[in-house]
């Protein structure tokens, strides 16, 4: 594993997808401050500089970029559980703490014929005062670098270990689970659970569905 830090960079992601041939699989790159960061479909990411968490993972090795993405989600709930808090999926690449966004992950992939690697970045509020933040859940202090280091910890002994593992913890830790929402033409629907391909089931009034969680867009849910 290869670590690098700076004080300030564009975007993190850009950085290794830019440089993919020239730094080694498992290279992390961690900001203080980015002056582009962005996550899903360009939406902006503001963040304070040194306040909160933000770093990106190079993965070159023969796995799918789902599954990094789940695995990347996983071990971040993980952590969190380590410290005493309970966050939620919200899918494609959301976590949430009662009912707010605390981290969201933007994974990018290169093809050149084949997959040449995957970017895999975070997003995670830590000492955030204007958003959901960990230091507002905890009573100890915390330190971006060693909170990104027991992410990484995780985040690769995760990688080893049978992928159903994962799934059915983050099926247990759906932010979306018991709620009824109007989605796009289906009107109602109850999001049941995510396979191992990347697929979401929905109940809707005119039957199941299963629809690729990649492409789901889904804003601010109500609380029932």
């Amino acid at each position: 594993m290869k670590i690098m830090e700076v004080e300030s960079i564009d975007s993190t992601n850009d950085y290794l997808l830019a440089h993919l041939h020239d730094l080694p699989s498992h290279t992390i790159l961690r900001a203080d401050y980015q002056t582009r960061g962005h996550g899903r479909r360009d939406h902006k990411w503001d963040s304070q500089s040194g306040e909160n968490l933000l770093f990106s993972i190079l993965i070159k090795d023969k796995i799918k970029p789902y599954e990094v993405s789940m695995v990347a989600l996983y071990s971040i709930m993980e952590m969190m559980k380590h410290h005493g808090i309970q966050a939620y999926v919200k899918f494609p690449n959301d976590l949430y703490v009662n009912d707010d966004k605390i981290c969201g992950i933007l994974t990018q992939t290169i093809y050149e014929g084949t997959i040449q690697g995957i970017v895999i970045g975070i997003g995670l509020n830590v000492h955030d005062h204007d958003h959901m933040a960990m230091d507002q859940l905890v009573d100890e202090k915390l330190d971006v670098h060693d909170v990104m280091m027991e992410i990484l910890n995780i985040f690769f002994k995760s990688l080893t270990i049978n992928f159903s593992i994962i799934i059915d913890a983050i099926n247990q830790r759906s932010y979306l689970k018991g709620k009824i929402i109007d989605y796009k033409d289906y009107g109602p629907v109850s999001f049941l659970s995510i396979d191992e391909d990347g697929y979401v089931f929905m109940k809707t009034k005119r039957g199941l569905y299963k629809y690729p969680v990649n492409e789901i867009q889904i804003g601010k849910v109500a609380s029932n």
